[in-house]
């Protein structure tokens, strides 16, 4: 009995050994990111990178962040293979013979050799730095060459890539050389609160620099505080000497609207701020694991909203081809085969003797992520949605016949049935106004889809054009009681459960709701949508009742075409898995009473 017992050990802890190991492996082994400080630009796409890499993988990439001092160690870290991934300034990959600078509180700063890039590749352009000088307002200062009068300005972080470009920004105005420097400059620290002191209280120095993206929200405390944006006048000439850089302009406003703007472009609107930028770039090691960097780069376009809603300044990112060559690193492979999708593959160009293969494994493939990502995907239901816009057609065809009913009453001078058609068109054309309202909101967080706000916008005009075929006089009274009877209707909501509008809204809670919605449905909110959609008086034309059929048949055929066009999208929601089955059930079942109802009136018609 001993021997048994003895091989079933065994056997347990070879079981232990294999899942183990197997476990191991199945674990995602993270990629390692050099992004710069905490706080940066780069270092808040890292972060992004990090969130979003395992959520669009299926956990198969995940991300490590390698915090440094900026391009300089980044590229250096990426070289030694300390990291898989970089960001990096592209200007000062180029940048040679730079003069030194001496602060006139510090030890003087002398530039990095020129390192050549061995391992280095590009995986994509990420967004725009902008070369921005700021000086104080009370300050002469009108071009950069000025800062040669006897100007002070703050050194640069001696880590990074700010300090290279400044450095050759001095050397191009002649403001830096080898054997005199022009500009007085001061260390002053690297935090916001010792720059502003410096700047605006103290009035150590007079200018500061940088190269940072535009809205950076540093460079808007000082500009709002006591700062203000000049020109690099000499920016085209610039980008002769470096070919990483480009003429760029800041947008009046970029930093502030209104009123006052900042930048402003003075009362002649001619003062264009003009500067250079250079790309952000994301590097990779050219031993980086291909596939990874391929799926890397798909999540980013693939899903470059995600980012692009967190960080807009992504909205600029595009692949290296749009330099045109221009930067002189080689394209990462896996980056070019996402770019190169579109291109034939091996397998396209053999098709014809391993089609059958590739068919069966092409079922089996698209058969195993079908599976997987409907266990796995999060469904949300939209059914909802689509509900509501065809209760609103519904709502609409009913005001429309009450508006006919209205006119034969007028004629009949029926006092009482012109008063009941008078309340059902203003029954239903408020309820129209209040979901158009509610989905304007809706659509602002992304949660109904912009061709869902357009229908309810297309029904509310479809009532209101019915309303003012009526008389002036009767349709601007009608109108008048859909302002009242709206408002009244979101009041009541509104002391009532949140959860009607917390449903129709899907906000995460009551709370959040009463505290970012409640004052977004009042008489002026509704009023401007009504505005919107109404005809001026003088345009309006009244219909004649001889009219009526044909009006009433050609209103009734457009909410059939608008039915159907809903029952579509709903469909595409349903095959796309944005809805579930038991949801698009509950929706057909609506949207065929409507269509039955919209038949049954066709019969009616004559």
């Amino acid at each position: 009995m001993k021997l048994p017992v003895q091989r079933v050990v065994w056997l347990g802890i070879g079981l232990i050994i294999i899942l183990g190991v197997g476990w191991y492996w199945n674990q995602p082994k993270c990629l390692r990111i050099a992004a710069g400080r905490s706080g940066g630009d780069a270092h808040n796409f890292a972060l992004l990178m990090r969130k979003f890499l395992p959520l669009y993988s299926n956990n198969k990439i995940c991300i490590t962040l390698v915090e440094t001092d900026g391009t300089q160690e980044n590229l250096e870290k990426l070289e030694n293979k300390q990291a898989d991934l970089a960001t990096a300034q592209a200007d000062i990959l180029i940048m040679k013979n730079l003069p030194s600078l001496a602060p006139l509180n510090a030890l003087v700063w002398n530039p990095s050799p020129q390192k050549q890039l061995n391992d280095a590749q590009i995986v994509s352009l990420l967004f725009p730095d902008m070369y921005q000088l700021v000086v104080r307002n009370d300050s002469d200062i009108k071009s950069v060459s000025d800062l040669a009068k006897d100007k002070k300005v703050a050194m640069p972080p001696r880590e990074g890539g700010q300090i290279e470009s400044f450095a050759f920004l001095m050397q191009y105005y002649a403001l830096v050389t080898g054997k005199q420097q022009l500009v007085k400059l001061v260390e002053v620290g690297n935090k916001i609160e010792d720059v502003k002191n410096a700047l605006c209280n103290q009035k150590q120095i007079d200018a500061i620099f940088y190269v940072r993206a535009i809205d950076n929200d540093n460079i808007r405390e000082i500009l709002t505080q006591c700062g203000r944006l000049i020109s690099i006048d000499q920016a085209a000439a610039m980008t002769i000497k470096n070919p990483y850089l480009q003429q760029a302009e800041i947008p009046e406003g970029a930093y502030r609207g209104g009123g006052n703007p900042i930048p402003s472009s003075g009362v002649d609107n001619k003062q264009k701020l003009t500067t250079v930028s250079t790309p952000r770039l994301l590097l990779a090691h050219k031993d980086a694991d291909k596939e990874k960097i391929r799926a890397i780069t798909q999540i980013l376009y693939d899903y470059r909203q995600e980012f692009i809603k967190q960080m807009p300044l992504l909205a600029n990112m595009s692949p290296p081809d749009s330099m045109k060559s221009r930067i002189g690193l080689p394209i990462h492979a896996g980056a070019q085969a996402y770019y190169d999708r579109e291109k034939p593959s091996w397998l396209e160009r053999y098709s014809e003797s391993l089609g059958f293969i590739i068919t069966l494994a092409s079922i089996g493939l698209s058969g195993f992520l079908w599976l997987t990502q409907r266990f796995e995907q999060i469904r949300k239901n939209k059914a909802d949605d689509y509900i509501r816009e065809v209760n609103s057609l519904m709502d609409a065809e009913d005001c429309i016949q009450a508006v006919i009913a209205y006119l034969n009453a007028e004629q009949l001078n029926n006092t009482q049935q012109l008063k009941i058609f008078k309340d059902t068109i203003t029954e239903k054309s408020a309820k129209i106004l209040v979901e158009k309202r509610i989905a304007e909101l809706a659509c602002q967080k992304n949660l109904i889809s912009n061709e869902s706000l357009i229908s309810f916008g297309k029904t509310l005009r479809k009532v209101i054009n019915a309303i003012e075929k009526l008389s002036v006089n009767v349709s601007e009274e009608i109108l008048n009681d859909v302002l009242q009877k709206a408002t009244y209707i979101v009041a009541n909501w509104q002391n009532e459960p949140i959860n009607i509008l917390q449903r129709l809204l899907r906000v995460s809670s009551a709370d959040e709701l009463r505290k970012t919605e409640k004052n977004k449905l009042n008489h002026q909110n509704l009023d401007d949508v009504l505005q919107k959609v109404k005809i001026p008086v003088g345009k309006q034309q009244a219909l004649q009742l001889s009219d009526a059929t044909k009006f009433l048949e050609s209103e009734i055929l457009e909410i059939r075409r608008d039915l159907n066009a809903i029952f579509k999208r709903a469909v595409n929601a349903l095959v796309e898995e944005r809805i579930s089955q038991e949801s698009f059930q509950s929706f057909r079942v609506i949207w065929q009473v409507a269509a039955d109802g919209i038949k049954q009136e066709n019969h009616r018609l004559p």
